[in-house]
């Protein structure tokens, strides 16, 4: 056989190669993405007939005799510039603009159907440990590159390409802005970060690094790059703010202290030591999901409640008071000082500032205790408190009822009712225009504190000012009222109810936490920048009418609490930048980034090896970059609502197909040739 019949196959065969590519290029004229690709060639094995001799004194040396055996596919290049951009205005469509690529990532499952048997020990079947050959899963995920940024999301909001790889970059741009992981178009967690700059001198205070705009009651999470500062904040774990002004928070273990810490040194306030605080790497990361406090101090005749900073409320608002557990006061420790005043003393872990001077600690229907001191008590000078010794009598009842039994106390808003008793033996005593009735002491209890000079109402022109009560009269367990009418030979024979104020303590009815819970819902009207009614309905709340009133000692100082707005907003917008940062605009106005779209660069781009799919793998072979922001440092920025087009080039596919097609059949007319000398020689004998 002739060496040129060889040849010219080899030349069929690799030109044919040509031809695929070339085909290939035409077939993905419209596929996203896109990169096409050439043959090159190179010369075959050579055989060497004779080598080179050297020139040698007068003696000129000889050329070498070569001979080659065709040519061979030295590559198919990928041909990796940039294509057209297409707009599209998808969201999720993206599309590189320069030099860089999308990771994607694909999780593995484990395969369906039969596999080596394992005990229910992890052991196999000769009793070693033995990993299932049927477990095709990748806990970690395969990375994949790809410029293909015809993206959607799926059901759980992450960003993934056509197969369901999922796009990679930063995944929580706030909470954690240097881990990498999955991109997910949602609301997430956390929605801004603001540095610590500082601490201060009184070791709570912390000082931040520009106007946090914190509101009192928010959730919050103390961030630190190093070692957190003292031995009472963890990281990770939530904290309610308490703002101090501008720049300067306190953090809190529950919500009711927060709000209602009124207390020269902020006891209860987290100790955060200034000299353990560093100028970077310490941040407070606020949540989406809040509230916001507001502390009230006090509510007057018009039911109108007044708050100790601005409220920041609006006319129809949800508010629900917080309402902390029933505290138990230290056995033994119930302690009747005087008639009517009593002291008792609580665990220091139980104590809250705001059972302070004023406030009405509740014992049970008709038995509310208001503070008149709160003493800390210490084992030894300097020492921590161990207990609060609390002093105070009983809301202005006369007379006044025993508190001897009572073992616990809640600090709920006592919220005004009408309550209707029963009355017996309504009769004049004597006097002209006096009468006296006697009630229940259970249901004497049940009404607002009812003292001489009250005026009770039974009717019209039927008022009566109240100048006396006596308890056990006429018998033990009831209470002798007497008074006068107000309008004179009023006749009050055969009246037997009396319809009075009385007040309801409002309940911890749910989302319970381990220090409290809240009250049912109220509605507001707002009065001014400090003060608010609160309603029943909003309804009311509109009309500024029936506002609720509450008993201004259990006011004081109590949390009202409003879930915050970024609590239930839902996703308004979703956009990308340039950058590659997905910014998130809720229906409540607030904007924040959510996440961002990270690129990664190939310093030998002819390495990586086509997957299908647009994608690319052998990333570490072909010398990958570290994560980088797009649109810095050389790297291609990214265009939202758009995509890239294959970088195919018709007319010069075209020109290629026609010299290829040349070159093919000139490899072609190489083996007619070839054979038709065959034949030649085999006609040499006849």
């Amino acid at each position: 056989m002739i060496r040129s019949l060889n040849t010219g196959v080899g030349g069929i065969r690799n030109f044919q190669t040509s031809l695929d590519v070339i085909a290939n290029n035409l077939a993905n004229l419209n596929t996203v993405g896109f990169k096409g690709g050439r043959v090159d060639f190179a010369e075959a094995l050579t055989q060497t007939v004779r080598p080179s001799t050297p020139d040698e004194g007068n003696t000129s040396g000889s050329s070498s005799v070569a001979v080659s055996n065709g040519v061979a596919t030295n590559a198919v290049t990928t041909i990796f510039g940039q294509g057209a951009i297409n707009q599209t205005g998808k969201i999720t469509d993206l599309a590189l603009a320069g030099d860089g690529y999308f990771i994607v990532k694909k999780y593995g499952t484990q395969s369906i159907g039969g596999g080596n048997e394992v005990s229910d020990d992890g052991l196999g079947l000769q009793g070693i440990a033995q990993p299932d050959a049927t477990d095709k899963g990748a806990p970690g995920g395969v990375s994949f590159a790809t410029r293909a940024g015809d993206f959607r999301l799926d059901k759980n909001g992450n960003l993934v390409n056509n197969m369901g790889m999922r796009v990679q970059g930063v995944a929580d741009y706030i909470n954690n802005p240097g881990a990498i992981g999955d991109i997910k178009f949602d609301r997430g967690d956390f929605m801004a970060s603001v540095e610590v700059l500082r601490g201060s001198t009184d070791n709570k205070t912390i000082v931040m690094a520009k106007a946090h705009g914190f509101k009192t009651g928010n959730i919050v999470i103390f961030k630190s790059d190093g070692d957190m500062p003292g031995k009472e904040l963890q990281e990770a774990t939530p904290y309610y703010v308490r703002v101090v002004d501008d720049n300067k928070i306190l953090l809190y273990g529950d919500l009711h202290t927060a709000t209602t810490d009124m207390t020269q040194g902020h006891d209860l306030a987290k100790s955060v030591p200034a000299d353990e605080i560093s100028i970077t790497g310490m941040r407070i990361i606020k949540k989406l999901a809040s509230y916001e406090g507001v502390h009230t101090v006090g509510i007057n005749e018009e039911n109108t409640i007044t708050s100790g900073q601005s409220h920041g409320l609006k006319d129809g608002d949800n508010v629900r008071f917080y309402i902390p557990n029933s505290v138990s006061i230290l056995p033994g420790t119930m302690t009747e000082v005087t008639p009517g005043t009593w002291s008792i003393e609580v665990d220091a872990n139980d104590y809250l500032t705001s059972m302070s001077e004023g406030k009405v600690l509740n014992f049970g229907l008709g038995k509310e205790f208001v503070i008149q001191s709160a003493v800390p008590s210490s084992p030894a000078p300097g020492d921590a408190p161990t207990k609060y010794v609390i002093t105070g009598t009983v809301a202005g009842r006369d007379p006044a009822p025993s508190l001897a039994t009572e073992s616990k106390f809640t600090m709920a808003p006592l919220m005004s009712l009408v309550t209707t008793v029963d009355m017996e033996n309504m009769a004049t005593t004597g006097t002209v225009d006096e009468w006296s009735f006697n009630i229940d002491a259970n249901d004497f209890s049940s009404l607002a504190p009812i003292k001489p000079g009250a005026v009770l109402s039974l009717g019209p022109g039927k008022e009566l000012r109240i100048t006396s009560t006596e308890k056990d009269i006429p018998v033990p367990g009831r209470i002798k009222l007497t008074g006068s009418v107000l309008v004179a030979g009023a006749d009050l024979t055969g009246i037997n109810r009396l319809s009075h104020e009385g007040f309801t303590p409002l309940t911890n009815q749910d989302d319970q936490d381990t220090k409290g819970g809240f009250s049912q819902t109220f509605y507001v009207s707002v009065k001014g920048d400090k003060s608010f009614t609160v309603h029943n309905s909003s309804e009311d709340a509109f009309s500024r009418t029936r506002a609720i009133k509450i008993d201004n000692g259990s006011l004081y100082n109590s949390s009202l609490v409003k879930v915050a707005e970024t609590t239930n907003a839902q996703i308004q917008n979703v956009n990308v930048d340039t950058a590659g940062r997905v910014n998130v605009m809720l229906t409540d106005g607030t904007q924040y980034t959510r996440g961002q779209i990270l690129l990664r660069k190939f310093t030998n781009q002819q390495a990586l090896d086509k997957e299908g799919g647009n994608m690319y793998s052998n990333l570490e072979n072909a010398g990958v970059s570290e994560w980088s922001t797009a649109g810095s440092d050389g790297f291609a920025r990214i265009e939202a609502g758009a995509v890239e087009l294959s970088n195919v080039d018709v007319a010069r596919e075209f020109s290629k197909l026609i010299t290829t097609q040349r070159a093919f059949q000139a490899s072609a007319r190489m083996v007619t040739a070839s054979d038709q000398i065959l034949q030649e020689l085999l006609r040499l004998k006849r």
